[in-house]
């Protein structure tokens, strides 16, 4: 299992995390603090996890907890999920994926 690499892109109008490898309870304090580091920007913000390579319920509830954080706020924040074929499996078995 490899760690999660996380990274910022910025534009003018658009702010796009992108995060890659392992988003799992293992990694989680590190997600998590990436997130809370995030979670006031002005411009739209996009969580990306589409090369993810692993995710579990912690990944998911962190995503989960920072868009609706943003939102709440009035702020404009969107996930895009896994594309992974087994894991995007999962998450619309599980009906993870209307959350997003």
């Amino acid at each position: 299992m490899g760690k999660p690499v996380l990274k910022i892109q910025k534009t003018k109008d658009q702010v796009k995390l992108i995060a890659t490898g392992d988003l799992t309870v293992q990694h989680s304090k590190v997600f998590r603090d990436f997130l809370v580091e995030n979670n006031s920007h002005q411009q739209e913000v996009n969580l990306e996890m589409n090369e993810a390579t692993a995710l579990d319920i912690a990944g998911i509830q962190l995503a989960y907890a920072w868009q609706k954080g943003i939102k709440s706020k009035g702020g404009n924040a969107m996930v895009s999920l896994p594309t992974n074929s087994n894991l995007l499996d999962l998450l619309e078995k599980s009906r993870i994926t209307k959350m997003f």
